[in-house]
């Protein structure tokens, strides 16, 4: 299993039915930020989303996260399994937007992995997937799709 992805991907794919999954366990943990982790595999120049991994985020916050670390191994054993790639941590923004914070930026362990961040603050959520290897966060872009089509 690859931990990180060495270099920016040119697009994250990702299909809106495991999006929603993602959205709904997120939605779980409010008014706290929820927590879990995305695996990929190699789509071109991109990544394409093939699984999702639910975190309890042991902080209990609504300004940060810490995924179980229970969890965290147990989803990185199951991606090696699979023969899939640690792609992005993903976690919400309660009452904020999508974009990383002072915290998420300094607490980026995994900084070759995406942080895909889901605001939850408006009538619809809004999820977007950030770089923060480079000196400054570089903005991935989602491509939503259907069935295996990348």
């Amino acid at each position: 299993m690859t931990l990180g992805l060495g270099e920016p991907p040119q697009a994250l794919w990702w299909q809106p039915v495991l999006a929603n999954r993602v959205y709904d366990h997120l939605r779980s943990a409010l008014p706290g930020e929820g927590v879990g982790l995305l695996a990929t595999v190699a789509a071109g120049k991109g990544r394409r989303v093939v699984g999702f991994y639910p975190g309890i985020n042991t902080d209990s916050g609504i300004t940060r996260f810490t995924m179980d670390p229970v969890g965290v191994l147990a989803a990185f054993d199951h991606m090696e399994r699979r023969g899939w790639s640690f792609g992005a941590t993903v976690h919400s923004h309660p009452t904020s937007s999508a974009t990383p914070s002072v915290t998420d930026l300094r607490e980026a362990f995994y900084p070759d992995a995406l942080l895909v961040i889901v605001s939850l603050s408006g009538p619809t959520p809004e999820a977007r997937a950030w770089w923060v290897a480079a000196e400054s966060p570089l903005e991935v872009p989602i491509r939503w799709v259907t069935g295996q089509d990348v």
